[in-house]
């Protein structure tokens, strides 16, 4: 059995069992890392209320820290509730001299608004000595408007407070849209009038330097969320340990919670602790990824599903000749792909002469990237990249009746096909290819298995019929097809 990466939680302790230290040990169980602690207070606190917080002297938690350092270095950290002067500074003294991730929840107000540290100096201190060492700072929005010092009845848009919180010096920031909470009347009206977001979604925004996205779900009709920024951002530490790249951690984190709200009960008087119940396994959970939020909210295309029996072998060719050797050996599923920008004479004769040839062996064509020409000719299919999306017609598409599938080099870009429900996805490179120059690393068998886990499966009310592309040869396939994928795709391995 192979190591578990290591993954740390300097946070407060949560007596009621729902948050804090408790809420990331369990996160940590639940995908895969080993976790260790660093306590920085003891609160009395309840599932409705807190009661009493004990900081820890500044020598007890610079003692926990060099007991680990020196024996169970981590590979990321996760801060939480820091709070007292003296975390702070210890805290940031440390991560001076520390090389790994740093994830950050400020854990500076509660969800009911309560305040966790009333000395005007620790906020300041933060913005200043840790907040430049962050690599991921995950607010709700009463800490967005404490660490921008904003008065709380101002309205701000959630794009420029990401853009404010950058220019402090966090590298990435995720501003958590957070549960419908009666207690948030001007947080909630303030977003709504200026980012326009729809209280029947919970919408969060990540921004970078370079790059900006919003995930949404529908928001549940559940209180039982204690605890839902503390495992949120053990999700994510725990996913960049797994080497998940920042966006598909945080894709994966907001599921993992989704999941946990969504069959959360209640134990005490107040709000009930998110379930940990580990890797999310249903779409329902996955988040809509869009470059804005009014399109995450907006009406859905829905492409209807590849039927079952073009599923197998998958071979993307170039020419007509190809298709001529292929569909007399039984292949019912095969990809055109003709690289090639401009639209010519010769480009639409074999475009429509493949249509007409496939269709007699009553297979199925999918034209690779000309759109335009898919819907003249009347396809079948029609495969498109992440970046084609933005400059096809998929209304066109979808009212033709065209399948259309969608590549996916990432659980984000996934997440991303998933706000236009198509009609299959494929996902790669699984291994090394000769075909192209990726940009991406190989996705590896294990990854191609939790994917179709959770994306491809068939038992589930909404999946997705998953393609895996990349590397994929006669020494290899068998391994793909024994992680229950039920198609590949083939290209330099093609003999015809």
């Amino acid at each position: 059995m192979s190591k578990k990466p290591i993954v740390w939680s300097i946070a407060g302790s949560d007596s009621g069992g729902g948050a804090g230290i408790q809420a990331d040990l369990y996160t940590f169980h639940d995908l895969g890392v080993f976790g260790c602690t660093a306590i920085t207070a003891i609160t009395a606190q309840n599932s409705h209320s807190v009661q009493h917080i004990h900081w820890c002297d500044a020598k007890t938690l610079r003692s926990q820290l060099r007991a680990l350092d020196e024996d169970l270095p981590a590979k990321v950290i996760k801060l939480g509730m820091l709070g007292s002067l003296a975390a702070l500074q210890v805290v940031a003294e440390f991560l001076k001299h520390y090389n790994g991730l740093i994830v950050c929840d400020p854990v500076l107000v509660t969800s009911s608004g309560t305040c966790l540290n009333k000395n005007p100096k620790t906020i300041p201190y933060f913005i200043e000595h840790v907040l430049p060492q962050i690599d991921l700072l995950t607010p709700n929005q009463y800490e967005v408007q404490a660490l921008l010092q904003e008065r709380q009845e101002k309205p701000y848009a959630v794009t420029k407070a990401g853009q404010a919180l950058l220019d402090l010096g966090a590298k990435n920031v995720l501003i958590k849209g957070g549960p419908a909470n009666a207690n948030m009347p001007h947080i909630q009206t303030s977003f709504k009038t200026r980012e326009h977001l729809s209280p029947d979604y919970c919408q969060d925004y990540w921004c970078s330097a370079h790059h900006s996205k919003w995930l949404t779900l529908p928001r549940y009709p559940n209180e039982n969320n204690h605890g839902s920024g503390c495992s949120l951002s053990a999700a994510v530490a725990a996913c960049l340990a797994h080497d998940y790249s920042m966006l598909d951690a945080i894709t994966l984190a907001k599921a993992y919670v989704t999941q946990g709200i969504r069959t959360a009960i209640r134990y005490g008087k107040g709000p009930g602790p998110v379930v940990h119940r580990g890797f999310p396994e249903q779409l329902i959970d996955l988040p809509w990824i869009t470059d804005t939020a009014s399109r995450g909210v907006a009406s859905r295309i829905h492409f209807k599903h590849m039927p079952s029996h073009y599923r197998g072998i998958y071979p993307i060719v170039r020419t007509r000749t190809e298709i001529e050797t292929l569909l007399p050996l039984g292949i019912k599923l095969i990809q055109l792909r003709i690289k090639q920008g401009k639209i010519t004479q010769a480009m639409r004769n074999e475009i429509k002469t493949s249509i007409a040839l496939v269709r007699r062996h009553q297979a199925c064509l999918v034209i690779n990237d000309h759109w335009q020409l898919a819907l003249e000719y009347k396809a079948d299919a029609v495969h498109l990249g992440q970046e084609d999306l933005e400059k096809a017609d998929l209304h066109a598409l979808e009212q033709a009746g065209i399948y259309l599938g969608i590549s996916c080099h990432s659980l984000a870009e996934i997440a991303q096909a998933h706000t236009i429900r198509p009609s299959y996805l494929a996902f790669g490179p699984i291994f090394d290819t000769r075909s192209k120059v990726m940009k991406d690393a190989p996705q590896g068998l294990a990854r191609l298995e939790t994917i179709r886990r959770w994306v491809g499966n068939y038992d589930q009310p909404i999946h997705y019929p998953l393609v895996a592309i990349g590397g994929i040869d006669a020494s290899c396939i068998s391994k793909v097809l024994g992680t229950g994928i039920r198609t590949c795709a083939v290209l330099s391995s093609i003999a015809v």
